[in-house]
């Protein structure tokens, strides 16, 4: 009873403790989680995390974990695509003519170049709610998007992947979850240094390319209404709304042929287990998975060492209702051996008195 106790207790903290199997995506997701904590950190502490060494080998780190997971995950087939589908406002000039309706492909970077920057945004497909294109200036068309997942941890930039025109960036600093296109070549204008003086080597992480729809759907979107000339645009009613956001992946590496990938996590929202802190209005992340995690492993600590206590003192119970049965079966062997002597010792003194009694009838009759 004991021992199988003890096998539940495994059981349940297992279960509490989310063990998976080396190299499986739960595991991996775990180990981008904790990473992209540290690098979190390490850029708050620093200047420059471009040139901090610390910052460089976690950034490296967390880069590599994040291939890892992509791969296991989304497949080892890339590049990975995302279809965006659009719904465009009746306010638009061209409304009769081409109607709400339109679409474009982004082609993701390769994951050895921007895994980071990649996974965000296959994030943001993967949960995706709700979003919108509200900026439609000269030189981007920009989004913001109504999700918990959070910023970039870094600014992850590769010059072989520089802001040309069909390109996808993530705006402000830190950089994203809210995303652009580029509809002229930003390389001197989003590339290192250009967005701010203090840091010449940082630069807005540029991950993907529109391969299909920019003529027809994104460029179209130029012809938005903005009267005020504020590029930001305040009315919702003239907002290019984001219907769904599909994550498309190669049937096989090398293929040209795309299938709508299926998530097997059904689209459930990991963001909480973030480091918090820096995620803006819209990601709220005060208290993150992996602190619910810490507090439910104490608790389930706590609960253990209740477990074990009631264990052992159900233990020494029974350990001392033993004793106690041992010793009523000592005192009662004691008694009936006791018992038992005190008859033999009746038995033998009547025996002699009769033995007496007898010799002194012998005694009287010689006489």
């Amino acid at each position: 009873q004991q021992q199988q106790q003890q096998q539940n207790r495994k059981k349940k903290k297992n279960k509490k403790n989310k063990t998976f199997p080396e190299g499986s995506y739960q595991k991996l997701r775990q180990q981008i989680f904790q990473l992209d904590k540290r690098v979190r950190q390490i850029r708050k502490d620093v200047a420059i995390f471009e040139t901090d060494q610390n910052g460089q080998q976690a950034a490296k780190k967390l880069q590599t974990v994040t291939q890892q997971f992509l791969q296991t995950y989304y497949g080892l087939a890339e590049p990975y695509r995302v279809k965006i589908e659009l719904n465009f406002p009746q306010a638009i000039p061209d409304y009769q003519d081409n109607g709400p309706n339109g679409s474009f492909t982004i082609e993701l970077a390769p994951s050895t170049l921007q895994p980071h920057s990649i996974h965000t945004f296959l994030e943001l497909a993967r949960t995706f709610t709700k979003g919108a294109f509200h900026r439609f200036a000269p030189h981007v068309f920009q989004t913001f998007m109504k999700t918990d997942i959070p910023h970039l941890a870094f600014q992850e930039y590769s010059p072989d992947y520089p802001h040309k025109e069909r390109t996808v960036g993530y705006a402000g600093r830190p950089s994203g979850p809210e995303w652009y296109v580029s509809t002229m070549d930003n390389s001197q204008d989003h590339g290192p240094g250009t967005q701010q003086k203090e840091n010449p080597h940082e630069a807005d992480s540029c991950f993907g390319t529109v391969i299909e729809g920019y003529e027809n759907v994104v460029l179209r979107m130029k012809k938005i209404p903005d009267p005020k000339h504020q590029e930001f645009i305040d009315d919702e009613n003239m907002f290019v709304t984001i219907r769904k956001m599909s994550i498309m992946v190669p049937v096989k590496p090398g293929s040209d042929q795309y299938y709508e990938w299926v998530d097997p996590d059904g689209g459930k929202d990991f963001s909480r287990m973030y480091a918090a802190g820096e995620n803006g209005d819209n990601h709220d992340n005060s208290h993150s998975e992996d602190e619910d995690e810490e507090d439910e492993d104490e608790e389930e600590e706590e609960e253990d060492m209740e477990e074990e206590e009631e264990d052992m003192g159900a233990l020494e119970e029974e350990q001392e209702q033993e004793e106690g049965g041992d010793l009523e079966a000592d005192t009662a062997g004691e008694d009936e051996e006791e018992e038992g002597n005190l008859e033999t010792d009746t038995a033998e003194e009547e025996e002699e008195e009769e033995e007496e009694d007898l010799e002194q009838e012998q005694d009287a009759e010689e006489s």
